[in-house]
């Protein structure tokens, strides 16, 4: 069986990084759309986490997926910019 990216050591290092950023941020609008950014990046992990399962069928749009692979790249660098900056 295929590991998730949920279940990857490395992915959960990088959340705990990013919530622990996130708490430290002053600005509490920052930090909204910080939290923001990380919520929609668990959301883009957890579909692509769902494509990947056996039981997802063989009606997946190929298109899609490549579009939630983007997003997560798109989410994770501009977290990891946040983790960058705060430094």
């Amino acid at each position: 069986m295929m590991e998730t990216i949920k279940n990857n050591s490395n992915f959960k290092k990088e959340i705990n990084l990013f919530k622990k950023t996130i708490k430290e941020i002053e600005n509490p609008e920052r930090r909204n759309q910080a939290q923001l950014l990380l919520d929609n990046l668990i959301r883009e992990v957890s579909i692509i986490d769902a494509t990947h399962h056996i039981t997802a069928g063989p009606n997946l749009d190929p298109k899609k997926i490549r579009e939630n692979v983007y997003n997560l790249a798109n989410l994770r660098s501009q977290l990891q910019k946040l983790v960058k900056d705060s430094k």
